[in-house]
């Protein structure tokens, strides 16, 4: 809001400064009016229409808005003018199958590979584009392929591993990640990865393990301590949670992701309240707009029964986030607590649209009938 009165002061001085229109079309999509956009990011290229950063923009946007036929028609010129840009390639491959051009996607695909066989990336960027359009199959077979010709390869291992995960066979997404980490078993690329497919399949326990040695590898490494912590809560080992997160807060005692990680967990789990509250506080002075952390005082504040404070926080967060289906399940317990039964149905229908499996939540609306 503030960028866009400044830039009406700007044009009041200057009408014709260049640039102004994309300028202008970027505050207003920031500011969530992306018709508005659009408009202005054509009326830019019209003067500058060699300006492919503008054009990619706009392609983005048009895409969003499902106008599939005219982003195609737009990237289709970027790619005839730069036939060896990865980006383009993709850019246009998606697009054509969005609407239902599957043999030219299929084409612009294999060009895209074709740049540069040896490289896993292109692979990587195939294996993305076919997942988006139901065909993640297709795309695991691809990377499969690329990693049978070069045995031994790590980057096949992984680039295998990522798309056998992408099509839901776990199992063998694990198989391949194992390899990659005996190849290079000092590497933490690998094993961050064999994590990653663990936890996908549920298996928790070799998770834990592999996080833990990771760790061990890297003992001042806050991240790793995060998500050795976001683990064990998974596997309901809260105690466990907590203990990871009190050794990341010794590491870095006033590192805002730390605070909060460590702060809702006890204020999730109703444990030290006043000491989580100090500890989210402390983050949201540090970052007052993250919608995270936001959430994560207001819920600490509900757990207090500080409704009306809760309510406050927990709406704003609602705003910095876009909506979040967590979020929004805590601005209905709010709701609930304050005793605004419509309110807190319709928090809980949205936290259920994108989360649509949540039987809590379920039980929640249940509830309130």
């Amino acid at each position: 809001g503030a960028a866009d009165s400044s830039l009406v002061e700007s044009l009041e001085l200057n009408p014709i400064r260049p640039g102004a229109l994309f300028l202008k079309g970027w505050i207003r999509e920031s500011l969530g009016f992306v018709d508005e956009a659009i408009e202005l990011y054509k009326q830019h290229l019209a003067v500058h229409t060699n300006d492919m950063t503008t054009r990619r923009r706009l392609i983005e946007l048009l895409a969003s808005t499902k106008h599939y036929a005219e982003a195609h028609t737009l990237a289709a010129r970027i790619t005839a003018a730069r036939p060896e840009d990865p980006d383009a390639l993709q850019m246009q491959a998606d697009l054509a199958f969005s609407l239902g051009r599957n043999q030219e996607a299929e084409r612009l695909l294999s060009q895209l590979r074709a740049l540069d066989p040896d490289n896993p990336e292109l692979v990587g960027r195939s294996v993305q584009v076919l997942s988006r359009h139901a065909r993640a199959r297709d795309g695991a077979r691809l990377a499969e392929a690329w990693a049978a010709a070069r045995p031994g390869d790590m980057r096949g291992m992984m680039l295998s591993a990522r798309a056998l995960a992408t099509a839901g066979q776990l199992d063998s997404a694990a198989v391949r990640a194992r390899r990659a980490v005996s190849a290079a078993p000092d590497s933490t690329e690998p094993r961050r990865l064999l994590v990653q497919v663990l936890r996908e399949g549920k298996q928790f326990p070799e998770a834990e393990r592999q996080v833990a040695e990771l760790v061990r590898r890297r003992p001042g490494d806050v991240a790793l301590l995060l998500e050795l912590g976001m683990l064990r809560e998974e596997m309901g080992d809260v105690d466990g949670a907590i203990a990871a997160g009190r050794d990341a807060l010794r590491l870095q005692p006033e590192l805002p992701p730390v605070l909060n990680f460590l702060g809702y967990m006890l204020a999730d789990h109703e444990r030290d309240l006043d000491d989580a509250q100090s500890m989210l506080e402390r983050a949201v002075q540090r970052d007052p707009n993250n919608g995270a952390y936001l959430d994560s005082l207001g819920w600490l504040y509900y757990r207090k029964g500080r409704h009306e404070d809760a309510r406050r926080l927990l709406e704003r967060a609602l705003v910095e986030t876009g909506g979040d289906p967590v979020i929004h399940e805590h601005l209905g317990d709010v709701y609930q607590a304050l005793h605004l039964t419509g309110l807190a149905k319709e928090q809980y229908r949205l936290s259920l649209a994108s989360d649509e499996a949540n039987g809590r939540v379920k039980r929640k609306m249940q509830g309130l009938r």
